[in-house]
Parts: C-alpha cells; structure tokens; sequence
C-alpha cells in the first residue's frame, strides 16, 4: 500500500470529530513516528506527537497533559531508545493511571513490552512499514468492543463521501472491525447503498458491502 496513490488516505469530511491518540516515542524515533502521524491523520485521527505539535515556548508539560487527557489512546513505540527516554515511562504510566486504551507496537526484537506494558499484546512491526504501521493502529482502535462512536462515524462519513472502488472497499472492510453498529447508523449505511452512486451503480460493490451491513444487523 503506497500512501501517496491510494485514495483512502484522502482527508475525510471535516465534521468528523477527530478522535485522539497520544503518540509515546523516543526522541530518535520522531523521524518514523512522523510519518505514521501523518498517514494516522489522513485516516481521520488526531494524533498527537510532542515533537510536531509543542511549540518551544509553550508550557510543555501542561500541554504534554492535556493532550494525553483528551485522547482515547496511547500508542507506545517501543524501540531500544523507547526505556532510555525521560518521558515514555510517564506518558504510559499516566494514560494507565487514567484508563486509556493502550497500543504497543514493537518497532525492535529486543523491546517487548516492559513494566505494566506486559499484560498489552504488541503490535509486531520490527519489518513494517509506517504507513502499514498506521494502519494496523486504526484497526485496533476500530476493533475495541467500547470504540467510541466517533470511529464508527468515521467509518460512515468514508462509505458516504468516497467514490472510487478501492476507497470503498478499505473503508467497508473497517466497518467489519466494529463490535456494535446501533440502528440508526445503520439505516445510515443502507441509505448510503442507495445514494452514492460510486456504490449503487457497481453491482459486486453493492452486494459485498449490502453483506457487510447485513452482518452488523445480525451482529
């Protein structure tokens, strides 16, 4: 998957609210972790990574705070430097602390997760790509059973707005990722059937994701 070519990683409809995830890194790390924050945000997350987003005048540490306060998530890049950091252990202990879903992404053989870090399953990403890292990151943000509904509006908002096959099909294969779609939001993904014409006018495109919603109104 090549970031620039592929139209889901176009920017999504701007009344999404943005959901957020705090980006836990080592300083020798910011280079590949920029890239992922890029591809996370034209997915449609706010993500959050001190080094691009505080500012050297800025009251750092309340800024640090606030933002590991208001995002859902905390993504954990664990790589050698990753414990040698001043910072890392704190920004997990404090996401733990406040019951944050946690995201731990091995980027090295040797940095398994460490600490209160153990009881998380690691994303494995010692060969993957930060694009392909992104992705996995929004997989399991979709795929916890209490994701806000935010993620799931997101979803809908992609399924609405898009209009090439490939788009479509990324965006309805997330929507399989969804533990619960309530009623409404699925009379809104039927009526999407209906008027995007990227959808309607493709009769394999329609059945397939017609199925997919199906599924979530069994599900």
């Amino acid at each position: 998957m090549h970031m620039a070519n592929d139209p889901q990683f176009a920017h999504p409809p701007g009344r999404v609210k943005r959901v957020g995830i705090f980006l836990s890194h080592a300083h020798e790390d910011a280079p590949m972790v920029e890239v992922i924050a890029t591809t996370l945000s034209s997915f449609g997350l706010r993500p959050f990574m001190a080094a691009r987003h505080v500012k050297p005048a800025q009251e750092w540490l309340r800024r640090l705070e606030r933002e590991l306060r208001d995002s859902y998530a905390l993504a954990a890049f664990l790589s050698p430097d990753f414990r040698n950091s001043a910072w890392t252990d704190q920004e997990v202990g404090y996401a733990l602390a406040h019951k944050k879903k946690i995201i731990a992404i091995q980027l090295h053989s040797t940095t398994a997760p460490h600490g209160f870090l153990e009881r998380y399953q690691a994303l494995t990403a010692i060969t993957m790509l930060p694009h392909d890292i992104a992705l996995k990151i929004l997989d399991r943000l979709l795929s916890f059973k209490d994701a806000p509904p935010e993620l799931l509006e997101l979803v809908i908002s992609r399924l609405q707005s898009e209009r090439s096959e490939a788009s479509l099909r990324f965006w309805s294969e997330r929507l399989t990722m969804i533990h619960t779609v309530p009623p409404d939001a699925l009379s809104r993904l039927q009526n999407i059937l209906h008027t995007n014409a990227a959808i309607n006018t493709n009769r394999r495109l329609l059945d397939d994701i017609r199925k997919i919603v199906e599924a979530s109104r069994r599900g």
